[in-house]
């Protein structure tokens, strides 16, 4: 008998040459002592075909099979659906084909017992329940599935992107006629997408071949959505509108159909752009108009970041490339929000489990976002998001020789975004900068110190890595690594050489404004002609336009602003005040020490500021620091911890 798992740790196995037990548990979800007990049925099955055997030595395992080999095994023995895809596929047929199919009927399609399907029809009730749909029956229509017609879009694409792309045609084609999924006149008009400025992955263009494919015959049962005309006048801007226009306009024409789908060509349009998600691209690529309707999202993303550093002691790293990453992201997922398209984001749990702090980080800001927007966000778009802080924060302590790295992928970016995060996990100096498809990686003219592909890249000199990380991959990276270091000469400019003895001060003054601390503070700066006086009025507007300060703790704060604004020379300022002085917020932080930081350029002062934070990290060391009376004293004592 095989089911959903074995058939995928077969393919797994197919695909990989060889895996570990560890590789096995962690890509199919499931312990180890069940990869176990799945190999020994699956070995059954396989000798009983005369099949070369699943081998298992020194914890790693391989199979010499071919996937027509798997083909045949999926058609000649009995494959058993689980609850769960027998409840969505009855869901999905009734909606769909409205085949007026009865209890028996699809008891004798799965191959079970009239109690088993009558278990799933009440599971089947609750589900439906809490999408707002109902099911009724009656004896000459059936079964039908009615409400919200946005909750029936969003099952269905759903279904499409969790079940319908992630499953053997061989098993699909034991319910339907699976040829319907890939309607060639949609393939071919898809193609056409090419020449838009705007790339989607090959995955989601093959989710919406599928998912058009379904609609085109959903949509002789006449059920339409209604854009309302805010969006529309967004939407009618955008290419994507023409081409979404254009489709339908042919598609009725050939199909010698009336076009009256009344407002389905802006749904087309929402699907085309929904997709996108630009990785570390500093231009945004959507409509100005779109834009425009949120022309005040900047400044609820920055307020946003300015209660996380506040709240959370976190320290963001090219602030203005963050906020425009995010907006980047949430204008597709603006629309994935508001009409429920939430395609299905692989590994959420990993994201959830292994990036815990920053997903719940997320979850407790999110909220003014979501308020500005007036969406909810899914767990799903909330794990997404949370990738770009964990990606962005800098919360290491030490500074590693960076290898300027890039992901090359056709498939879906969501997994390679997890990807990214695992490999920066395990290999600490990699600087993962893009994740592209191969037509961006083509047209780009910038040098990669490593390149990652899951593609074959002809001329190019690169090393090929699974959607998973095999241990395979694992080594072939690390040796890359290796060399890399071996040929790197970076210049890193220390602590000791940015922080002068004369740039250390200690303040005795009472009543000190917040304005007229940091003015104290970046005077020997000025004199020294490190930075000048736009400098120090960029510091003062970016503390009056948030209504915040960074901090690295409830006693440190750090003053910046960009190394744009002034500034001539890589510099730090070191400045305790014996009478702490209060920075605007809604905390009101009583600071004793103040680091004014004067970046020279994006990475100069990364080196020195970790040395920096790796001493106050310790509150006891802050506290020594506090009681010290001489600025000589502090400097060797800051230069004995360097």
């Amino acid at each position: 008998m095989l089911n959903k798992i074995k058939t995928s740790l077969i393919r797994y196995l197919i695909e990989h040459n060889s895996a570990s037990i560890n590789e096995l548990t962690n890509y199919l979800n499931i312990k180890s002592r069940m990869v176990y007990l799945y190999i020994n049925e699956l070995n059954y099955l396989l000798k009983k075909n005369n099949f070369n055997e699943i081998v298992v030595k020194k914890g790693y395992v391989s199979l010499n099979l071919s996937i027509e080999q798997l083909n045949f095994l999926i058609l000649n023995n009995y494959y058993s659906f689980s609850q769960d895809e027998r409840i969505d596929f009855i869901c999905f047929d009734i909606i769909v084909f409205g085949n007026k199919r009865t209890l028996e009927d699809y008891a004798n399609l799965f191959i079970i017992s009239k109690n088993s399907i009558s278990s799933d029809f009440k599971k089947l009730k609750d589900k439906l329940k809490k999408l707002n749909l109902n099911l009724t029956y009656s004896t000459d229509l059936r079964y039908q599935i009615l409400g919200d017609e946005l909750a029936i879009r969003s099952f269905l694409i759903n279904y499409v992107s969790s079940y319908l792309l992630t499953n053997d045609e061989i098993i699909m084609s034991k319910l339907f006629d699976v040829s319907i999924l890939k309607n060639q006149y949609i393939a071919n008009k898809l193609d056409d997408l090419n020449s838009l400025n705007r790339k989607n992955t090959k995955s989601y263009l093959d989710l919406i071949q599928c998912y058009l494919s379904i609609l085109f015959i959903y949509y002789k049962k006449k059920k339409f959505l209604t854009i309302d005309e805010k969006d529309k006048s967004i939407l009618s801007s955008l290419k994507e509108f023409k081409f979404s226009t254009d489709l339908l306009n042919e598609y009725c024409k050939n199909n010698k159909i009336e076009n009256n789908y009344l407002d389905e060509n802006y749904y087309l349009t929402i699907l085309l752009t929904s997709g996108n998600i630009i990785i570390s691209d500093n231009k945004l690529k959507y409509h100005k108009k779109i834009l425009l309707g949120l022309k005040n999202l900047k400044d609820v993303l920055y307020k946003m970041l300015s209660e996380i550093e506040k709240n959370h002691y976190i320290f963001f790293f090219e602030k203005d490339k963050l906020v425009t990453d995010l907006i980047n992201h949430l204008i597709p997922a603006y629309y994935r929000a508001k009409f429920n398209l939430n395609v299905n984001v692989e590994y959420l749990n990993i994201v959830k489990e292994k990036y815990k702090k920053f997903f719940n980080i997320t979850v407790k800001h999110i909220g003014v976002v979501e308020n500005y927007l007036k969406i909810k966000f899914s767990q799903e778009e909330i794990a997404l998001l949370s990738l770009y802080f964990v990606s962005n924060i800098l919360y290491s302590s030490k500074m590693m020789k960076k290898i300027k790295t890039i992901i090359v992928t056709n498939q879906g970016f969501n997994i390679y975004r997890v990807l990214k995060l695992e490999l920066e996990n395990i290999f600490t100096n990699l600087d993962i900068v893009k994740i592209v498809n191969i037509d961006q990686f083509l047209e780009l003219d910038e040098k990669f110190d490593l390149i990652l592909s899951s593609t074959f890249l002809k001329n190019v000199e690169y090393v090929k890595i699974n959607n998973i990380l095999s241990e395979k991959n694992k080594k072939e990276i690390n040796n890359k690594i290796n060399t890399i270091l071996s040929e790197k000469i970076k210049k890193e400019i220390p602590l000791s050489l940015v922080l002068k003895r004369d740039f250390i001060n200690i303040f005795d003054e009472k009543n000190l404004s917040w304005e007229k601390a940091i003015k104290l503070c970046t005077d020997s700066l000025i004199k020294s002609k490190r930075i000048n006086v736009n400098y120090i009025k960029a510091i003062i507007n970016n503390i009056n336009k948030y209504n915040s300060v960074i901090t690295l703790s409830n006693k440190i704060a750090m003053p910046h602003a960009s190394y744009l604004d002034g500034v001539n020379k890589l510099s730090f300022t070191f400045n305790i005040f014996k009478h702490p002085v209060v920075f605007p917020g809604k905390s009101k932080f009583n600071i004793s020490l103040i680091i004014i930081l004067a970046p020279e350029d994006n990475e100069k002062h990364i080196k020195p500021l970790f040395e920096l934070v790796d001493i106050l990290k310790q509150e006891e060391n802050v506290n020594r620091l506090l009681k010290m009376k001489d600025t000589n004293e502090i400097y060797q004592f800051i230069l004995e911890g360097e």
